[in-house]
């Protein structure tokens, strides 16, 4: 019984993680990456970007304002667009 409870959580995991969105913010003034920020769509938490400014979405398809926040930083906004496409979208943050 455990060991389908495992089965079942690894397909989900990877069925979920499939259909998700993939961002990578980067500044747009410093060309840099937006590494460790808070992703925050609807005020849910989405976490938070790795070393290189990446982050997995995975919502409804549409349009949304993301916040980004991180410690003692002022928050930036950007609109994304959720299509469910898995391919690595770059966005410009000003």
């Amino acid at each position: 019984m455990k060991k389908l409870f495992i089965k079942i959580a690894v397909v989900m995991f990877v069925m979920t993680t499939a259909k998700a969105d993939l961002f990578q913010f980067m500044s747009q003034n410093e060309n840099s990456y937006l590494r460790y920020w808070q992703v925050m769509i609807l005020n849910i938490n989405y976490g938070y970007t790795d070393g290189y400014g990446r982050v997995h979405i995975n919502m409804q398809r549409g349009n949304y304002t993301a916040i980004l926040k991180k410690n003692n930083m002022r928050d930036k906004n950007v609109n994304l667009q959720i299509n469910n496409s898995q391919n690595l979208r770059i966005i410009y943050v000003p």
